[in-house]
């Protein structure tokens, strides 16, 4: 993936227990699991805020279907109760990603799918500040 190529910069939940502090070995081995090849996002955000690598930035994701060659994903470990150390990085790093892609949206992955996925379940651009940026254009 090119720098010019990232339209999204895509948070989204683990949809694990909240009470399990998963990282990538265990998120990838859920997602060979369920049919993928390997690791579905980019970046995961653990309960304690650390951050680790998932697929590389150059590599197509496999977490939003139609938005995957034009996205980042960020994973947040957990379903519902995210914790500050959690939203602390995932601040962090959204602030640090938008240094070196400059055009992307920073969004939820509910914002391109609808209420219907609520992922990651709060409204990620409003979270960030970001309540009147510029419209998101959803596919299909």
């Amino acid at each position: 993936m090119e720098i010019n190529d990232v339209k999204y910069l895509i948070v989204h939940k683990s949809h694990t227990p909240d009470d399990e502090d998963i990282g990538v070995e265990e998120l990838d081995r859920i997602h060979r699991l369920n049919g993928a090849i390997k690791i579905r996002h980019h970046y995961i955000i653990r309960k304690n805020g650390e951050e680790e690598k998932g697929r590389l930035v150059t590599e197509r994701g496999i977490h939003t279907e139609e938005y995957n060659k034009e996205s980042i994903s960020l994973c947040l470990i957990g379903d519902k109760n995210f914790t500050a150390a959690q939203l602390k990085t995932l601040r962090k790093k959204l602030k640090h990603l938008r240094t070196i892609f400059h055009k992307a949206k920073i969004i939820g992955h509910q914002d391109l799918v609808g209420e219907r996925d609520n992922c990651p379940g709060f409204d990620v651009r409003d979270w960030y500040g970001l309540k009147d940026d510029s419209e998101i254009t959803i596919k299909g």
